[in-house]
């Protein structure tokens, strides 16, 4: 653990920090004498924690901040000086008020599916997908990505999470739908459910994103004969599957011979990872895996563009530099780490920020043609998905 987190006295002026943020907030702070009350008890404890001791907080508004503030040192690589949403960004306060108002309000009530039937949705067989993550900033950045989204052409847009701050129901018409491509060709829109969508209970992504786009729960399933774009929910609880979504997913691709391809916002494996896979986002689908019942998966989270060779069974495609602020990737990767990479986005705008993008998904049938293409239209990368699918099971012997 980070001793700038476990430092009681840098958890005390952390807490002084939000409680003058707190009195600035009148728009985003619903609950204010409850959140003063959870600051003050949260600040009563730290400050009389022994000095010179780990601080390992009791009450839940202590913990909530702390895990706060460990987040948001890990969330971002730093970018001097202060630029939105890298780490000198104030900003991130926000994602405290709405933690602790999720200790107050709870959370969003989840949409579960009663049969494998359920959130299955027709898709053309020569749909143009785009696929991006990480995008919901506001900022110049996201809307390079959306102009470059539209130009496309796109019949389908799929983002796979993140509204920032904190998902708030201020936060998603402003950051997130009034910004989104807007092209003619669109003719449906789906969002994934993630984490920080949840750090103020999901109630913005529940009550206002699914019924704007008249999506019928957080995970669903996109087919055709060819093709299954399977979205799953991996935020409702973090990293996990809530609900019924595993019974469901067993049951949609145990009938046919489409090619599945899983949507997460979250990872289930990173070359930047000591551990090559991430916990029960991985583990709960093993035996799909195993059985090749799922061919490749896309997720975002981890702000970068890296396309990995197959591994357990699945080419991986994260795509979490949609619009986030991020430094060109570390070529050292941690010892033991041993995922096949065959590809890691490091091109930059000016020599210290990488560029942003989106996955562009061609359908022609039994063909897939996805190209990586930067905010500023350039492909840096592009494959034949159908063939890749083909030719790595068979080089595995599958």
């Amino acid at each position: 653990m980070d001793a700038r987190t476990t430092d009681p006295r840098q958890v005390v002026a952390a807490i002084d920090t939000l409680m003058l943020e707190a009195m600035k907030r009148p728009t985003a702070v619903h609950s204010r004498p409850t959140v003063m009350a959870l600051l003050r008890e949260a600040r009563k404890e730290a400050a009389t924690a022994p000095p010179g001791q780990m601080f390992l907080p009791r009450t839940a508004a202590a913990s909530q901040i702390q895990a706060a503030m460990a987040a948001r040192e890990r969330a971002l690589e730093p970018l001097p000086p202060f630029e939105p949403f890298s780490n000198s960004d104030p900003g991130w306060t926000s994602v405290v008020f709405a933690l602790l108002e999720r200790l107050i309000r709870g959370r969003a009530a989840f949409i579960d599916a009663t049969s494998a039937a359920d959130f299955r949705i027709p898709l053309p067989t020569d749909a143009r997908l785009a696929l991006f993550a990480d995008w919901g900033t506001g900022q110049p950045a996201a809307a390079r990505v959306a102009a470059q989204i539209d130009a496309t052409n796109p019949t389908h847009l799929i983002h796979l999470g993140d509204i920032y701050y904190a998902g708030e129901e201020h936060e998603v018409p402003d950051r997130f739908l009034d910004r989104l491509p807007s092209n003619p060709t669109i003719q449906a829109r789906f969002a994934l459910n993630a984490n920080h969508e949840m750090y103020s209970g999901g109630h913005g992504y529940f009550t206002q994103v699914l019924p704007a786009f008249g999506q019928p729960a957080s995970y669903f399933c996109l087919e055709n004969e060819h093709w299954r774009l399977i979205g799953l929910d991996t935020a409702y609880d973090d990293k996990r599957y809530h609900g019924r979504q595993m019974e469901w997913l067993r049951g949609v691709v145990s009938t046919g011979d489409q090619r599945n391809i899983l949507l997460t916002h979250h990872q289930p494996f990173s070359i930047y990872e000591r551990r090559d896979v991430d916990g029960d986002v991985m583990d709960n689908v093993a035996d799909l895996l195993d059985a090749g019942k799922i061919h490749a998966w896309f997720w975002g989270h981890e702000h970068k563009h890296i396309i990995y060779l197959r591994h357990r069974n699945v080419l991986g495609r994260c795509i979490g530099h949609g619009a986030i602020p991020y430094s060109p990737p570390s070529r050292a990767f941690p010892p033991g780490n041993k995922i096949p990479v065959q590809f890691v986005n490091r091109r930059t705008s000016d020599g210290a920020h990488c560029v942003n993008g989106f996955a562009a998904l061609a359908l022609d049938g039994p063909r897939m043609v996805v190209r990586y293409i930067d905010e500023d239209g350039f492909v840096p990368f592009e494959e034949n998905l159908d063939f890749e699918i083909a030719t790595q099971a068979a080089a595995a012997g599958r």
